[in-house]
Order: C-alpha cells, then sequence, then structure tokens
C-alpha cells in the first residue's frame, strides 16, 4: 500500500489520482451542511488557489466507479445524516464513508484516526475499526466516557460483513 499526497487540494488533483488505484482517500479540511439544500459539501482549492466549495452530489460523481473503498472525511458536519457528505457518497454506491456529525478538536481527530488505521491494518472490518476509534478518543479525554466526542464519528456503510478490503 502506497500513500499519495495531493500537493494542491484541488478536485482536478483528486480526479487525476483516483485513475491510479486509489482504495481510501482521506480528507483533512472543513466540511458543511447546507439546510437549504439540504447537501454537504467540502472546500477544495479552485485553480487560482482561492477557496471552493464542492457539494457532495460532486464528489461522489467523482469517486463513482474509482475503486474507492473508503472515504474518510476528517472534516466538521460531514457526518451529516440526510444529505451530509458522507450520506451521500454511500448512498451514490461508495462502499464505505466516515464522517464526523460536528467539529472535531485535533487531538481528538488524531487518536481516532490512528487507531481506527491501525484495526484496519490489523484485517479488522471497518465497523469494529470505528469502535477501536472511539475507544482511543475516551482514552485521549482521561478515561471519560461522559465527554460526547467519541460519538462524533459515524459509519455509512454499504458492505454487510464491514469487510472493505480482501
Amino acid at each position: 500500500m502506497r500513500l499519495t499526497w495531493l500537493e494542491r487540494a484541488t478536485t482536478t488533483a483528486l480526479q487525476e489520482a483516483l485513475r491510479r488505484s486509489v482504495q481510501v482517500v482521506h480528507y483533512i479540511g472543513h466540511g458543511d451542511y447546507d439546510p437549504e439544500q439540504q447537501e454537504g459539501e467540502l472546500l477544495f482549492e479552485d485553480d487560482s488557489s482561492a477557496t471552493s466549495s464542492v457539494k457532495a452530489s460532486w464528489l461522489a460523481t467523482l469517486l463513482r466507479d474509482s475503486g474507492v473503498r473508503l472515504a474518510f472525511l476528517n472534516a466538521c458536519k460531514t457526518g451529516h445524516a440526510a444529505g451530509g457528505v458522507a450520506e451521500v457518497l454511500v448512498r451514490r454506491e461508495v462502499p464505505a464513508a466516515l464522517g464526523m456529525q460536528v467539529s472535531v478538536r485535533d487531538d481528538v481527530a488524531i487518536a481516532f484516526s490512528a487507531n481506527f488505521y491501525a484495526a484496519l491494518a490489523d484485517g479488522w472490518p471497518v465497523d469494529a475499526a470505528v469502535v477501536e476509534g472511539r475507544k482511543a478518543i475516551v482514552n485521549a479525554l482521561n478515561n471519560d466516557p461522559d465527554q460526547p466526542d467519541w460519538i462524533h464519528p459515524v459509519l455509512y456503510m454499504r458492505a454487510p460483513d464491514g469487510v472493505l478490503f480482501g
């Protein structure tokens, strides 16, 4: 497995990268949910390096049929239920998408991500890996399960057994 870092966070760069056997897209940035349009969005760069809003439906079009098995959206409001970016991606045939229901502190996101990916690397199903990541959040918050941060990551999935990589 190889990690590819996009130097420019544009949809053009993403499209080019997706032509090279990508199984996981991990987005770190800003997300939002537009209640009027009932659709989530991510912020990318445009060709002039300005910020550009990308609707969930367009991102789903880019990812569809690309071979992406998991979209990890480490951005605010990407886990919104109806019309959020993660939900739209899975509805549009990405096997699994992980989003954040609200904004998440950096230390919490790092603890979650590290343990989530470690569990995936150990062969765990994606839903069990999410649980491992949530446990890491509780550990990062001084073992206080009453802190609500552990519930912020949410998984949408089409794979009935949670196995994304064979």
